[in-house]
């Protein structure tokens, strides 16, 4: 009785991530691209890790073949990557490789935390089923 309930929650869910993501993929843009002022010392990579972590636990529920998250995961890391070099052309920024490896090491992180829910999501789910 209580399972369709959750499957319409789970439906409202996903249609908020889907429409968050490209949201936040805008806003991770919009920050990489605009002058940067002083910053904390290391507080940068910080952002980057976290920004890129956080990217990736909002796109993984976005699609469910593990192709698909492949290219999810793959096209985060591009994003990163492309926007970095989109950097050496504006003034007040430069393009770093320790803001490059923060990325990944968020996508990295967000991939494995994704892993971890994802894997006591179906512990979960099997206990209460058998």
């Amino acid at each position: 009785m209580l399972r369709p309930v959750l499957r319409r929650y789970e439906a409202m869910a996903l249609l908020v991530l889907r429409a968050i993501f490209p949201v936040y993929v805008v806003v991770i843009v919009a920050f990489s691209l605009v002058p940067q002022g002083p910053g904390l010392p290391g507080g940068d990579k910080l952002a980057h890790f976290s920004a890129y972590g956080v990217m990736v636990l909002l796109a993984m529920p976005l699609v469910s073949a593990l192709r698909w998250r492949l290219m999810m995961l793959g096209s985060i890391v591009m994003l990163g990557i492309v926007l970095e070099g989109l950097q050496l052309l504006i003034l007040q920024r430069e393009a770093s490789l320790l803001d490059l490896v923060a990325n990944c090491l968020g996508v990295i992180v967000g991939t494995l935390l994704w892993m971890i829910g994802l894997r006591f999501a179906v512990a979960r789910s099997r206990a209460e089923t058998g």
